[in-house]
């Protein structure tokens, strides 16, 4: 892990919004001194006063003189880009969105077990795997009433 010497840092989104994002301007070089720097594919973790406030991919990248902006995305940024048809039977909504992971090897933590059994879900045209666990979430809390959220 690095620490990277930063000019400017913008979030946008908020912790339950897909996906959030950083753009980041830093410092690669200052005269004779060079500085970290990074590639599309990195991880970056944004920490302020000690607490983690983004952790995400970098996506894009401007080098410009010796500075570098980029632009980082959280894990939900798989869920929205990704798409897919499906036919799900008798699943939990954990169970929808443990198999979306295993499908697209998204990594994932630990998912609460949801309890409510949904008999059929069906997206006939290409979805996001975002849209469909948002669904699953939807059908869940109008059974239970209770609100399950995803995050990265």
């Amino acid at each position: 892990m690095y620490e990277l010497v930063t000019e400017s840092v913008t979030l946008r989104g908020q912790r339950y919004q897909a996906p959030r994002s950083i753009q980041a301007t830093i410092v690669i070089k200052q005269g004779s001194q060079k500085y970290y720097s990074i590639t599309e594919g990195d991880t970056v973790l944004f920490k302020w006063k000690g607490k983690e406030l983004f952790r995400g991919t970098v996506f894009a990248r401007t080098p410009k003189d010796e500075k570098l902006t980029f632009t980082a995305y959280d894990m939900l940024q798989y869920l929205v880009k990704n798409q897919d048809v499906y036919v799900f039977s008798n699943k939990r909504a954990d169970q929808i969105m443990k198999r979306l992971g295993q499908d697209f090897q998204i990594p994932m933590t630990s998912i609460a077990n949801t309890g409510h059994v949904i008999k059929s879900l069906v997206f006939k045209n290409d979805t996001s795997l975002y849209d469909i666990i948002l669904q699953a979430l939807r059908e869940t809390k109008k059974q239970t009433g209770r609100n399950y959220q995803i995050y990265s």
